[in-house]
């Protein structure tokens, strides 16, 4: 074989694998931009009225994963695809995207990742610090429901929300892999609500109803002086004893209420009361007093038959006062008397002359 057919086979070798690499390529009508390896992160931002000064401190958000991500280009835009980690077959819900209303499908995702029936997403948390942020790294690519399960103190869990991670970017030509979410924290307070019963016929041991009512819906958990626990909603009763108290917690900051004592004011008993209205303040607790007194009723002793004897039938004034009058009679007779003897005496004397 001469030197210009090796030439030749060269040339339509070097030809045939540009084809197969121009074909390849040109077949190919999508391809992935996520990289499966990348991985991204998640920062909340937590303030008290969106102020930075007011950090809410010691929240933890658990995020969930409720599907995969598929990102695809195709011709030149963004196609955002979801295969769901829970699914209608193997426990709830979906499909599932960013429009889905989180808090719709909380409690779904929830009670399936406890009972981890084909469950295929993680689940990964964040606690915000003393700047009011917490900060999640390394988190797989997917949608994701967020949910704050331990709020801070003095606070409500604020709603739960669903983000995507990563993220397009304002333009839609790029991901983003680091995502962030600033939830509206909800400040809540307490009521206290304490009972006192004084004056020496008041009845110690004796419960006393008081309704409460709320301008808020929903169950709030309390706790007693005794250490008994408890909830109670708008226009329910309890029951308290003399030094007795109960706390109402995590009442939104703002709800109005109103607490009615059943027994005020009846059976003898003086009530005084502060507090009794007016609305829960946030950080706050909230002290109701409502105090009893009753002292016995004093009545006169009846007169005893001696007594009685002695006022004979005298009708008006004091029968114990009766002597002073008659002594003051029987000194002015008496006076009287002697005047008039003298005067007789010197009368005689006078005529005797």
């Amino acid at each position: 074989m001469g030197k210009t057919e090796i030439r030749r086979i060269c040339i339509l070798l070097v030809a045939a694998w540009i084809l197969v690499c121009r074909m390849s390529v040109t077949g190919v009508s999508a391809k992935t931009v996520t990289d499966p390896q990348k991985k991204g992160s998640f920062i909340i931002h937590y303030y008290d009225g969106g102020n930075q000064s007011d950090p809410v401190i010691g929240a933890v958000f658990t995020y969930y994963k409720i599907a995969d991500l598929a990102q695809n280009v195709t011709a030149g835009s963004f196609e955002n695809g979801f295969i769901p980690v829970i699914t209608k077959e193997n426990g709830k819900m979906m499909p599932v995207s960013t429009d889905t209303a989180a808090d719709e499908v909380a409690q779904a995702v929830q009670k399936a990742y406890r009972d981890m029936r084909a469950v295929k997403g993680k689940t990964y948390t964040g606690k915000t610090g003393k700047d009011g942020k917490a900060v999640t790294e390394n988190m797989e690519q997917g949608l994701y429901l967020a949910v704050e399960t331990k709020p801070a103190e003095n606070h409500l869990p604020s709603a739960p929300f669903i983000f995507m991670l990563p993220f397009t970017s304002e333009g839609g030509d790029t991901w983003e892999y680091l995502a962030r979410a600033e939830p509206k924290p909800v400040p809540c307070g307490s009521l206290m609500i304490s009972k006192k019963v004084t004056g020496s016929a008041g009845e110690k041991g004796r419960a006393f109803h008081f309704t409460v009512s709320l301008g808020a819906k929903g169950s709030f958990a309390y706790i007693r002086s005794d250490g008994k626990e408890g909830s109670l909603k708008d226009g329910d009763t309890i029951e308290l004893s003399d030094g007795q108290s109960v706390t109402v917690n995590t009442l939104p900051s703002g709800t109005r209420y109103e607490i009615t004592e059943k027994e005020a004011g009846k059976e003898g008993y003086t009530t005084s009361v502060r507090n009794e209205k007016g609305r829960i303040r946030s950080k706050k607790t909230v002290q109701v007093v409502f105090t009893n007194r009753k002292d016995p009723v004093l009545t006169p002793e009846p007169a005893s038959e001696a007594e009685t004897k002695r006022a004979g039938n005298v009708m008006t004034g004091d029968s114990a006062n009766l002597w002073i009058p008659a002594a003051m009679m029987s000194a002015g007779a008496l006076v009287l008397t002697v005047l008039l003897r003298r005067m007789r005496r010197g009368r005689k004397q006078y005529e005797e002359t």
